[in-house]
């Protein structure tokens, strides 16, 4: 969980999801809308596709997604 805090949480401090984990969450759930959210994301280099492979055991990027069409292997 990251803690998001700025002068629109008025003194609260509201939490997310690290950007990795939320790309991970969202290829599980393996929606449409969530297939082009993870993608964009990646594309746009919100996040790195070798950090994701850590938060799951060898998960299949869709080639478009990926550097290259191989399995992300779980580093430890």
């Amino acid at each position: 969980m990251v803690p998001i805090r700025g002068p629109g949480t008025a003194g609260n401090t509201g939490w997310a999801l690290e950007i990795h984990d939320l790309l991970i969450s969202k290829y599980v759930a393996n929606r449409e809308k969530d297939r082009h959210f993870t993608r964009a994301a990646l594309r746009h280099g919100l996040a790195d596709v070798e950090r994701c492979g850590c938060a799951w055991p060898r998960p299949r990027w869709p080639t478009t997604c990926a550097p290259s069409s191989r399995h992300v292997s779980r580093q430890t």
